[in-house]
């Protein structure tokens, strides 16, 4: 029965030993290196010019603009002053995707002492081209322009029309922004 047992365990070794030899001829590795890197996410605010103020009728109104660049955190103040009610100022700002992927553009406006904050008188109104109005007020609005070249938006503030007084000043920001991917 020893030899038996011994032939058998010999027979089943020599099987095994095939099928590995049989694996080992049909099996074959191989690796694959990678590298992944993220795109940039970025956007760049600008002035287009030093803007007008009219009246309804189009005429020319009591008005200015002064711009203040801060390209390092791209940022763009406008000041407007001696306006009148019933006249308007607008300027126009290039919001330009300077990153290495497309954006979907967003923005929102905050609002300090002095500007509407629903349809009222006697403060400043501002309202933009892309959705934006602190007389309706809205102050963010969702993505509204996807940026694979520059963005155009204008900016208007005024007293509305049968306001009697206006603060000496008011205060406001428009925040752009630019989100990549979902």
């Amino acid at each position: 029965m020893t030899k038996k047992w011994v032939v058998g365990v010999l027979g089943v070794l020599a099987v095994a030993a095939l099928v590995g030899v049989g694996y080992s001829a049909f099996t074959a590795t191989a690796t694959v290196n990678g590298t992944a890197t993220a795109g940039i996410a970025a956007i760049e605010v600008t002035s287009t010019g030093a803007g007008y103020c009219q009246y309804p009728t189009g005429a020319p109104a009591p008005g200015s603009f002064v711009f203040a660049e801060n390209a390092k955190d791209t940022v763009l103040s406008v000041t407007v002053s001696n306006l009148v009610p019933g006249s308007i100022c607008v300027t126009s700002v290039t919001v330009q995707n300077v990153g290495t992927v497309p954006v979907a553009l967003s923005a929102q406006l905050n609002a300090t002492g002095g500007i509407c904050s629903g349809p009222a008188l006697n403060c400043y109104d501002v309202a933009t081209t892309s959705g934006l109005s602190s007389a309706a007020g809205i102050f963010s609005v969702p993505a509204f322009a996807n940026l694979g070249g520059p963005y155009l938006d204008s900016i208007s503030v005024s007293i509305p029309a049968g306001s009697t007084s206006a603060p000496a000043s008011g205060s406001f920001a428009v925040f752009y922004i630019g989100s990549a991917g979902l």
